[in-house]
């Protein structure tokens, strides 16, 4: 009932009733009237077929007369008898429906009694016999058509009577209602508006007191109290913007102040030239923004698993010794570091040595931060305290992205320390191979020279003296080209000529070198080669020319690039060739192929040498499509 209450006082829900109810009534009162208009259609239409049974009679009167024929009668009479047939017959459809009374039936059987018994039979015999006959049987019927007529007649009055006073009732209602849905819309729609655009004009001139009162509990009710909340947050709002404002500028001059310093955490950290300057600059930043009283930054070493310190800051040495050889069991240093979240310490509660020299130092609490690479621990950085500090949430998150910060960095310059030391192995192991398939070689053959120079002098033979002496000024020099290729060819790599003028500059050292001609010839434009392709295939070249000048006996060298979608670079020579077994067999002692393949494999190419003895060798790198698309 409640629910059915609360529904009704809703302004949509009172305008459909209302609405409901005036259509059902105009529909009603619309019907009713289309029945008073059908039934006097209907008295009026039975008045008219009385009419006509009356013409039929006066017809049927004069061919009674002997003068026309019977058939004219026998129709006539037939169609009176259909027409009296018609009055007190039930059908829906005839065009019209006599009034359902004791007088109206009556006198449709008296009509009827009248006209059979009297009338007809009288007409019949006039026809026949040509006898005129008292007309007082005439009159008593023509009577009671009449009678019959009066009393349709005053029913269908009747009718017209309350079609008009049911018209002026709706004339008068629909005034009426016209002033009643004036009232209600006036009441429950104009007036609300009304109050509501005062009130809105008022909030609108600055009064943020004002309040809209409807005193109701429809959809304006609902949208007054709505408009009264609202306006009471704007007066709470402009009554407490100053503070609001106030609180809101150091809010943001906080933010500003952890980017700010976040900006020049990381601007130093990426300027930093080794672990200690990063970790003592970092503490000397971080002791400025939190007001520490000491601090340390401690990294996680793997080979002892311990937490050495890397810097500290107002710590004394003492406990800077005692903490460094305290052991992992039992230590809130250790536990904090394996814990994932930053810890806060009361040093009254831990009973460690550390804990202890730290109180006796004046300090009170400790937080332990950790220094982060993704998921990796780095190690931790803490923060000292000589009082009962608290560390806001805000400042937590910015200490730990400062931790985060300082564990990219640390892992960042161990990362390219690892790579400066794999780049100075490198180096050095390509060097050795050079001078093992270089200057080894011929200083052993110089050792072989030295021997035989010395056995010659010993039993005096001078022509094998002459001969050794002249192999060994051979071999010095050499050992004299060899080691300037070599100082050449490591310079190459400071170069930053294109690739054209490198195998330009290679190929006439070659030629300035060897004595052996020499030419070049680069087809194609595919696209450019990587620094590092470049580079290395520029060393395979360097490579194969060494070898033709060394082992081929050659009079001409080619260097042929193929630059389209994919890359070949060849180098060919009209020497003696390579014994394919012999190569095989000398293979480890001679390493400028096993170079040459390396150097291949870096950048994704296949290193082929095509070579029969007496026929000149092509040594041949071949760089795919796929690769070069890899490496760009």
């Amino acid at each position: 009932m409640k629910n059915g209450q609360i529904k009704f006082r809703s302004l949509s829900m009172r305008l459909l009733a209302l609405t409901a109810l005036w259509v059902s009534f105009v529909v009603g009162v619309v019907g009713y009237t289309m029945l008073l208009s059908w039934n006097s259609e209907s008295s009026a239409a039975a008045v008219n077929q009385i009419y006509e049974i009356k013409l039929s009679f006066h017809k049927a009167g004069v061919f009674a007369n002997p003068g026309y024929s019977p058939e004219m009668l026998n129709e006539e009479i037939s169609h009176t008898e259909k027409l009296l047939d018609g009055l007190s017959e039930e059908n829906f459809w005839k065009p019209f429906k006599l009034p359902n009374t004791p007088q109206v039936k009556e006198g449709i059987d008296r009509v009827r009694l009248i006209w059979l018994n009297e009338v007809k039979t009288r007409l019949v015999n006039k026809q026949r016999t040509g006898l005129v006959f008292n007309s007082s049987a005439f009159h008593e019927y023509i009577g009671a058509l009449d009678y019959l007529k009066n009393n349709i007649e005053s029913y269908r009055q009747s009718y017209i009577e309350q079609m008009r006073y049911l018209q002026v009732l709706i004339m008068l209602l629909a005034i009426g209602s016209l002033f009643v849905i004036l009232y209600l819309l006036n009441v429950w729609v104009i007036r609300p508006v009304q109050a509501l655009g005062k009130v809105i004009g008022q909030v609108t001139a600055g009064d943020l007191s004002a309040r809209v009162h409807i005193g109701r509990s429809d959809e304006f009710g609902q949208i007054g109290e709505g408009f009264n909340r609202m306006t009471a947050r704007l007066e709470d709002l402009y009554n407490n913007l100053e503070e609001k404002v106030a609180e809101k500028t150091a809010s943001v001059q906080e933010k500003n102040t952890n980017l700010a310093q976040l900006y020049e955490m990381t601007t130093f950290l990426s300027q930093s030239n080794g672990i200690e300057d990063m970790a003592e600059g970092f503490l000397e930043r971080i002791r400025s923004y939190t007001k520490a009283d000491a601090c340390a930054v401690r990294l996680f070493d793997s080979a002892s698993d311990r937490l050495p310190f890397a810097a500290s800051i107002g710590l004394s040495g003492q406990y800077l010794d005692v903490a460094t050889r305290e052991p992992n069991e039992n230590n809130p240093v250790r536990e904090a570091f394996s814990k994932p979240l930053p810890t806060r310490f009361e040093l009254s509660s831990i009973s460690t040595d550390g804990a202890r020299l730290l109180m006796s130092e004046g300090f009170a609490c400790a937080y332990i931060f950790h220094l982060r690479n993704g998921q990796n621990n780095l190690g931790i950085f803490e923060l000292e305290f000589k009082d009962d500090r608290y560390i806001p949430s805000p400042a937590f998150r910015q200490l730990e992205s400062f931790g985060t910060h300082l564990g990219i960095a640390v892992e960042n310059y161990r990362l390219n320390e690892r790579e400066r030391q794999f780049a100075v192995v490198q180096e050095r192991t390509f060097m050795a191979q050079g001078l093992h398939d270089s200057i080894a070689q011929t200083l052993s053959f110089l050792n072989m020279q030295v021997q035989l120079l010395e056995s010659s002098l010993a039993s005096n033979d001078r022509p094998m003296v002459a001969e050794c002496v002249k192999q060994i000024k051979a071999g010095v020099q050499e050992s004299y080209e060899n080691v300037r290729e070599l100082l050449l060819n490591f310079r190459e790599k400071i170069h930053k000529e294109d690739f054209k003028t490198a195998l330009l500059t290679v190929t006439r050292r070659f030629e300035a070198q060897s004595g052996v001609e020499a030419r070049v010839v680069i087809n194609g434009s595919g696209p450019h080669l990587t620094e590092k392709q470049k580079l290395q295939i520029t060393f395979i070249v360097q490579e194969a020319l060494s070898n033709v000048r060394k082992h081929a006996k050659a009079k001409h060298a080619e260097v042929r690039v193929e630059n389209y979608e994919n890359f070949t670079a060849s180098v060919t020579d009209d020497g003696v060739g390579i014994d394919r077994r012999l190569a095989e067999a000398r293979r480890a002692r001679h390493v400028g192929l096993s170079i040459m393949e390396e150097r291949a494999k870096k950048i994704g190419a296949k290193l082929t040498i095509e070579s029969e003895p007496g026929r000149g060798t092509c040594v041949k790198v071949f760089l795919p499509a796929a690769a070069r698309a890899a490496a760009s």
